[in-house]
């Protein structure tokens, strides 16, 4: 923006110099012509017109700069500066949790962590926050922000089926990314960051090259809505021990418009619930030398009609 500013002032001051160049060639011209008998009036009053049109052209320079300058600050401002009146987004920023966050019409952007969430190493995206859903990861407030959604501490990331807008640059010691939406993932982390996706994801993307995208890994446990079938119902993703209880992570209760939450279930049919206090992990019976091939673990949501 200054850079641009500078420009434009530049280039308003080799226009007014190269009018007074001009202005100077013709004084001599007309001092010469004096010198040899010209009529030195009439020579005077072309130098007072030429002078007038001068004038008038700086001025007419000066109006467009400003025309011109004006809304491009004016523009940066509502931008950049949170006190600016046009920009909603800084308005609406609040702190949640470990998370900053912007409203977006009826929902949630979140922008950036918190000074909480940058000192944890395990971020869980949420789903919806203060009852709403989040839409996004994006910082629509301004621009050069995207050290707010940083961390030096960040190992683990969780996040559902969201659009992840900012850049993974900015975690350096981030280590695995547990993604229930690996679009969102392709091309943006490095190849020592591993990625978890279910096993329907990894099957079609296995064969694909993509330019600086990390380890692709299954995940052995599904958390699923339960509600359309297939990839489309990835809610969560999660890589447990086998044949222990599912303790890294645990998502908080999914959301379904017109439907309360009944839980977690073994099957699609929702007949049989799964206990997190219980319950383990399935141990293939192919097992061999105390490694068990993978097996993909599925729990499905139940919804209650209010």
């Amino acid at each position: 923006m200054m850079l641009y500013c500078g420009f434009l002032i530049l280039i308003l001051l080799l226009i007014i110099a190269s009018e007074k160049r001009k202005e100077r060639r013709y004084r001599a011209q007309q001092e010469s012509r004096a010198n040899i008998n010209c009529d030195a009036a009439r020579a005077d009053k072309i130098l007072r017109g030429k002078k007038r049109e001068n004038r008038a052209l700086t001025i007419c320079i000066s109006i467009l700069f400003i025309l011109v300058l004006i809304p491009i600050i004016s523009i940066y401002c509502c931008i950049n500066v949170k006190s600016c009146s046009c920009n909603s987004y800084w308005q609406s920023e609040f702190v949640y949790g470990d998370f900053v966050c912007q409203e977006y019409g009826d929902e949630i952007l979140i922008a950036g962590l918190s000074d909480a969430g940058k000192a944890k190493k395990t971020i869980v995206l949420p789903e919806r926050i203060r009852g709403r859903k989040v839409f996004a990861v994006d910082d629509r407030a301004g621009q050069k922000r995207a050290q707010l959604f940083a961390s030096e501490n960040l190992q683990t990331l969780y996040y559902s089926n969201l659009a992840f807008r900012e850049s993974f640059d900015y975690f350096p010691n981030l280590k695995r990314i547990f993604a229930a939406n690996p679009n969102c993932v392709f091309g943006k982390v490095s190849s020592e960051v591993d990625v978890y996706v279910c096993e329907d994801f990894f099957q079609y993307y296995r064969n694909m090259e993509f330019e600086d995208f990390g380890s692709l890994k299954r995940a052995n446990v599904l958390y699923s809505m339960n509600v359309s079938g297939g990839a489309d119902d990835v809610l969560w993703v999660s890589e447990e021990k086998y044949g222990g209880l599912i303790a890294n992570f645990i998502p908080d209760n999914p959301y379904l418009e017109g439907y309360n939450f009944g839980g977690w279930f073994k099957d699609s049919r929702c007949t049989e619930p799964w206990d997190f206090a219980k319950d383990r992990v399935p141990v293939s019976a192919f097992a061999e030398d105390g490694v068990s091939p993978y097996h993909q673990l599925v729990l499905y949501a139940k919804w209650n009609r209010y």
